[in-house]
């Protein structure tokens, strides 16, 4: 999945995102305590609805850079 105008929304744990897909939909994306979690909508209160699991890291912690974020989802999607 490609995201585009990705802008971290929290400079402090967890770590926040938000971006939009290539045909428009809002992408929510969190890290928090080992578990990063992305959901796709209309808009970034059904994105946020939306919000699954998708990766479990080694570490517990709740902060992540944003390329490495970017990096982990295009190895998942």
């Amino acid at each position: 999945m490609k995201i585009y105008n990705v802008k971290k929304t929290n400079e402090f744990a967890p770590s926040q995102w938000e971006g939009k897909t290539k045909d428009g939909q809002m992408v929510y994306i969190k890290y928090r305590n080992g578990y990063l979690s992305l959901g796709v909508g209309k808009d970034i209160n059904e994105a946020i609805e939306n919000l699954r699991v998708i990766h479990k890291t080694r570490r517990e912690g709740s902060y992540m850079h944003t390329l490495t974020m970017l990096r982990l989802i295009e190895r998942i999607y």
